[in-house]
């Protein structure tokens, strides 16, 4: 069993990617509603909630933990002998394939993006790279606000960030992906982001089970319906 976890709903894009790569797989997804949004926690804060839910897992018996979550990986450095910790980041700057002599813009959390892992990480491989937060996104996408609002307010914020040089976006946020379409209607170039990451999973030999532990509500099977699918929980 593995164990994925993020500050609400937007990890659920990454469950629904290894699900659909590894269907006998046993996952268990801790979507942490209660301490959401994580870009206001102090980083002994993000430490702490990340202690309990990895105790969380460990009682679950599951071998590897992924965290969807970019601003939990900014925040921390995952040291474990006794339990596998994937950290998406460098993962997702491994994914990129863009020319080196094009800018890199970087969407994420004002947290993330103030860390500035992925535009270090983007450096040490030589590309130029602009990392640009959005207060709200995840927020919005987590209260179901109406896409054509979203699309409004992440247009007002793309328009101030337009360059010829532009050669890719990273989407530095698991709830990002949801709205994909609308970073490549607008810019045109390649939308990089955390799905399909190579985690060294085995399937197993039996049908896997999903398992949830977050807020079941309107708003989560409204989610789960449009934007997961047919996966049996």
């Amino acid at each position: 069993m593995i164990g994925i976890c993020d500050s609400g709903v937007g990890g659920l894009t990454i469950l629904k990617d290894i699900h659909k790569r590894y269907p006998r797989l046993d996952i268990t997804y801790y979507g942490d509603e209660a301490n959401m949004p994580y870009g206001d926690k102090t980083k002994e804060e993000l430490e702490k909630i990340f202690s309990d839910i990895k105790a969380y897992f460990k009682d679950k018996g599951c071998t590897d933990i992924i965290v969807a979550c970019n601003t939990m990986c900014s925040a921390i450095e995952f040291n474990d002998d006794t339990i596998k910790i994937h950290d998406i980041i460098t993962k997702t700057i491994d994914k990129l394939d863009t020319p080196k002599d094009k800018k890199v813009l970087v969407f994420a959390t004002p947290f993330t993006i103030k860390k500035g892992r992925y535009q270090k990480g983007l450096a040490e491989k030589g590309y130029q790279s602009e990392g640009i937060a959005l207060k709200d996104l995840a927020r919005d996408i987590e209260d179901g606000i109406d896409k054509a609002v979203i699309k409004d307010k992440l247009y007002q914020e793309f328009r101030k960030h337009q360059d010829e040089n532009i050669g890719a976006i990273i989407l530095g946020c698991t709830h990002y992906p949801i709205y994909k379409d609308l970073f490549y209607e607008y810019y045109k170039v390649p939308v990089f982001d955390s799905l399909g990451l190579a985690f060294g999973l085995e399937d197993s030999d039996e049908k896997g089970a999903i398992s949830l532990h977050m807020e079941r509500s309107d708003k989560l099977a409204h989610f789960l319906k449009e934007y997961i699918g047919d996966i049996k929980l």
